[in-house]
């Protein structure tokens, strides 16, 4: 069973870390949470990522920075 930060891979039916911009704060046999926030990461919100990959929380998920050119 996969623990926080860390999904189901459908193919190897191995855990994989959750991506940048994607956290997961369930582990898989909590039953509190849903199943997709049990065996998937879920996406920050908009304009969010996360700084690594494997985050548990979406405390993790912080603005993205915009790069404005001066010309």
């Amino acid at each position: 069973l996969c623990l926080e930060g860390m999904e189901l891979n459908n193919v190897s039916m191995s855990c994989e870390p959750c991506s940048i911009g994607y956290y997961k704060q369930a582990q898989a046999n909590d039953s509190s949470f849903n199943v997709r926030e049990r065996f998937w990461c879920l996406e920050c919100p908009a304009n969010k990522t996360t700084q690594d990959v494997g985050s548990t929380d979406l405390a993790k998920c912080i603005g993205t920075c915009t790069h404005i050119a001066v010309i």
